[in-house]
């Protein structure tokens, strides 16, 4: 049942005990009656600004960590967006860079305390290579944060690693060109994202420098409706001519793609082995 406030304002008690307001003036004069309110505080009653879609998403990408602490007996609950067990915050995202066979050293590392970009410096035959893996929001504004985040480690690792080699790969929740890399697109043209842009102004999309006018998809919904390439390697251009192979592979038990990057001696240059052979996959 629904119980109206009939205060200076229309104010409506909803079934999942918030409170929906008209005006936003109304919404702070509830805040100031029920602060200094007797009864709000015999009855242990407070009120609070609600979330936003993204932080209920957030929360969301959560519960089964709470969850499943709570189940093993420990405690675990949210403050906002946030997500606590045993007293310590948990992350929504978790992003890591493993090695298998790698042909060279790591020599320096960074990672992001929410979880959403690490980094490192690989040493591959006396060259240098910064290598990152991001795992981008579904919020345009935190994905420009985000992104230039990443831009200014680039600019760190770079101060202390002089290199033009630069690999950034990963789901960046960001599709290059809503017209090609959207299915279904609203748009009938090319329509970069200037974001992503802004960003990679001087990266290269590999995939598509090597694919171009192909329209092919590394997310899609399980029902088929929707899909977009969200996922990508965005590379320096001292290592595209490099490139000997990459491409979007399926991934089982996964609504995304792989990608796979593959860097060797090029065909096109035959005297010059920039960073050896290494393989890179998503």
């Amino acid at each position: 049942m629904s119980t109206a406030f009939h205060w200076p304002c229309t104010c409506t008690l909803l079934n999942d005990n918030k409170v929906e307001s008209n005006r936003i003036e109304s919404r702070d004069d509830i805040w100031r009656r029920t602060n200094t309110s007797p009864i709000c505080k015999e009855e242990g009653i407070r009120f609070t600004e609600d979330l936003t879609q993204e932080d209920w998403r957030s929360r969301q990408a959560l519960w089964p960590k709470i969850d499943q602490a709570r189940k093993e007996g420990k405690a675990a609950g949210f403050r906002g967006p946030f997500g606590f067990i045993e007293g310590k915050r948990i992350m929504e995202a978790g992003v890591a860079i493993c090695s298998n066979r790698c042909p060279g050293k790591i020599l320096g590392e960074k990672a992001d305390k929410e979880g959403y970009w690490v980094a490192c410096v690989l040493e591959i035959d006396a060259n240098l290579v910064i290598l990152i893996n991001i795992y981008g929001y579904n919020n345009d504004n935190k994905n420009r944060n985000l992104l230039h985040q990443i831009s200014e480690v680039i600019i760190e690792l770079k101060a202390k690693f002089p290199t033009d080699h630069i690999i950034v790969g990963g789901d960046f929740n960001l599709t290059p060109d809503e017209w090609m890399d959207r299915w279904p697109s609203k748009l009938l043209s090319e329509h970069r994202n200037p974001i992503l842009d802004a960003f990679a102004n001087q990266l290269i999309d590999i995939w598509r420098s090597l694919h171009s006018g192909v329209k092919q998809f590394t997310w899609h919904k399980p029902n088929g409706q929707n899909k977009s390439r969200i996922d990508y390697w965005l590379i320096s251009n001292s290592i595209s001519d490099h490139v000997t192979e990459t491409e979007i592979a399926n991934c089982p038990l996964s609504d995304h793609c792989i990608i796979n990057l593959k860097i060797g001696n090029s065909k096109k240059i035959t005297n010059q082995k920039i960073i050896g052979n290494l393989t890179l996959s998503y």
